[in-house]
């Protein structure tokens, strides 16, 4: 796996941590050990189009982070998208995406957000960050995902501190 992606993924969840620290949160990232070939293989066939080599590295690596970027937020595991492989049919029956389009692979278990892999009609594969009002960032790939939940955690976490530090005066 590219280090860069273990890297980051490391660095979002110590920034995760740090976030929650200024609402008093005790709610860590839980790493999963890593997927078997087999199940990440399977993985790859339940979507018709390729999935980034990145991301099955990770899971090869990490099969799934709990509390990834925030307190109930899931970087999901291969055994629950094999078990749960209509996923995308809550928005595909609104209408906001079309059939076999997305690859939900994130998930927040207390709302409808989502981050998912989406098919263009060219064949690219680009990263959404949605939820039932529609998509709230568009990424041209999941490491650019990844630079962009970090570089959001550390912008909160400076206006934080710096309230936090406006009060103390």
């Amino acid at each position: 796996m590219s280090t860069d992606v273990l890297s980051l993924v490391k660095q979002i969840a110590a920034l995760a941590i740090e976030h929650r620290s200024f609402f008093r949160i005790d709610r860590k990232p839980v790493f999963k050990p890593g997927a078997g070939e087999q199940d990440i293989g399977k993985l790859k066939k339940l979507w018709s189009h390729p999935l980034p080599d990145d991301y099955l590295n990770l899971l090869s690596t990490h099969n799934g982070i709990d509390n990834f970027d925030a307190p109930n937020v899931f970087l999901l595991s291969t055994r629950y998208i094999l078990d749960n492989p209509e996923m995308d049919e809550l928005f595909v029956d609104a209408e906001m995406f079309r059939e076999g389009e997305i690859f939900i692979f994130c998930q927040a278990d207390n709302d409808a957000h989502s981050v998912a892999f989406r098919a263009g009609r060219k064949g690219d594969i680009d990263v959404i960050d949605f939820d039932s009002g529609g998509i709230r960032q568009r990424h041209p790939d999941f490491v650019a995902y990844l630079q962009s939940r970090k570089a959001e955690l550390e912008k909160d976490i400076a206006r934080h501190k710096a309230d936090r530090k406006g009060l103390t005066r």
